[in-house]
């Protein structure tokens, strides 16, 4: 995952952003993966409450998101 790669060598204020978003999106990640399991198990029919909870995961994300794309504009050697 990108978000990894600038959390290990990106400037310190992108670093950060990326972590953040790395957790958002494997907590997305985890949401699909019980959404899977959950249709495999109980059958398709009763997936109400796993797409609400991806819903609002995939919501969660967009601050981190624009946060690490802010901090990475405003990275030295980064042209605004």
């Amino acid at each position: 995952m990108s978000s990894s790669a600038v959390a290990v060598a990106g400037p310190r204020a992108a670093a950060d952003r990326a972590a953040d978003l790395h957790r958002a999106m494997r907590r997305c990640e985890m949401i699909v993966v019980d959404w899977a399991r959950a249709a495999i198990r109980d059958g398709v029919s009763r997936v109400d409450d796993h797409r609400a909870r991806c819903a609002s995961a995939a919501d969660a994300k967009q601050a981190p998101l624009a946060a690490l794309q802010q901090a990475a504009r405003e990275a030295p050697g980064t042209e605004h």
